[in-house]
């Protein structure tokens, strides 16, 4: 089976491809930076879409994302190009070119708001960053797909780019005061 992981080389998806690359698959890794097998701009869908035809994977594991919320609130037309505009060049590849290829999209969590559990149709969109990962779910869902909603917290395999979880660990053992939230819950998946 051939697998491409678009945003392959963030900090998911360099935790992803160390536990898939002993598997008898070929993954390949398509984004934006030079850790990739092949970098594109993932919003511009003719880049996208000319790797694609090369590559012809089964499936497609998408990881592009902008998650700082701050930035997307800050900024909501990057976040539109990435967040959503990727995912609509994915979703036209399949739909035009590779009927069979099953998309698995990565959303957040961050579409849920209020006490407890949610269902999955208790959609409450508080920020701009919820807004396009909820856009981009209901883009995805209109080829075969699967779509998580969850973050993600560990240690980075990534060897630029440190996650939340180094984040605190590096500043409780430099005994760096760290101001955290009282009033979030979430049940991340270890990376």
């Amino acid at each position: 089976m051939k697998i491409a992981i678009i945003g392959g080389s963030g900090l998911l998806g360099s935790s992803l491809f160390s536990k898939l690359k002993p598997t008898h698959n070929e993954i390949l890794l398509i984004g934006r930076s030079s850790d990739n097998h092949y970098q594109c701009n993932v919003s511009d869908k003719v880049s996208l879409f000319k790797i694609l035809n090369n590559v012809k994977p089964d499936v497609i594991i998408n990881l592009v994302a902008i998650t700082d919320v701050d930035f997307c609130e800050n900024k909501p037309n990057q976040a539109f190009l990435i967040n959503v505009k990727s995912v609509e060049n994915i979703v036209s590849w399949i739909s035009s070119f590779k009927k069979e290829c099953h998309l698995i999209h990565i959303s957040t969590d961050q579409i849920y708001d209020g006490n407890g559990e949610s269902a999955e149709e208790d959609i409450v969109l508080t920020n701009y960053y919820g807004f396009s990962k909820y856009t981009s779910e209901l883009i995805a869902s209109r080829v075969p797909s699967t779509i998580l909603r969850t973050n993600f917290f560990g240690k980075s395999l990534h060897h630029k780019k440190d996650s939340f979880t180094d984040w605190i660990y590096k500043n409780t053992i430099s005994y760096k005061k760290i101001y955290l939230f009282k009033d979030i819950f979430f049940s991340p998946l270890s990376m």
